[in-house]
């Protein structure tokens, strides 16, 4: 009688290689996406400053404007209109006045990747796991 099927045996050792490829394969998958969250928040911050030297261009006097204004004028992504925003693994949020404003970008799980933040020097900062002050 011809046997057809995989031995019991061999279905293990199938599944102990997709578990061994798995097991290292994660953790570089993780570390991927987290770098692109990462990527994409300070591409954020940086569209955020731009809209902000395109407001001040047109106020007179020079003053910032708030995130809610910012996407209310179709400068920044809508997401803004309640003047914070979480996308991309991070959340943001800002402050401005006529001299400065500063954007934060928070992670959403803390500790997780670094709190980036840009402000009135057009810079983007980063404390790696531990909120900016």
């Amino acid at each position: 009688m011809n046997k057809r099927g995989f031995s019991l045996l061999e279905l293990l050792i199938v599944v102990v290689i997709i578990g061994i490829l798995v097991f290292i394969a994660v953790p570089y998958l993780i570390e991927s996406k987290r770098s692109a969250e990462s990527v994409a928040a300070q591409s954020t911050l940086r569209n955020i400053a731009a809209a902000e030297v395109a407001y001040t261009a047109k106020t007179s006097p020079r003053s910032f404007a708030p995130l809610a204004t910012l996407a209310q004028l179709n400068l920044i992504d809508d997401r803004f209109s309640s003047g914070t925003a979480t996308f991309d693994g991070y959340i943001f949020s800002g402050e401005s006045s006529t001299t400065f404003f500063t954007v934060y970008a928070r992670p959403l799980v803390t500790g997780s990747q670094p709190t980036f933040y840009i402000n009135h020097s057009y810079v983007i900062h980063y404390e790696n796991h531990a909120p900016v002050r």
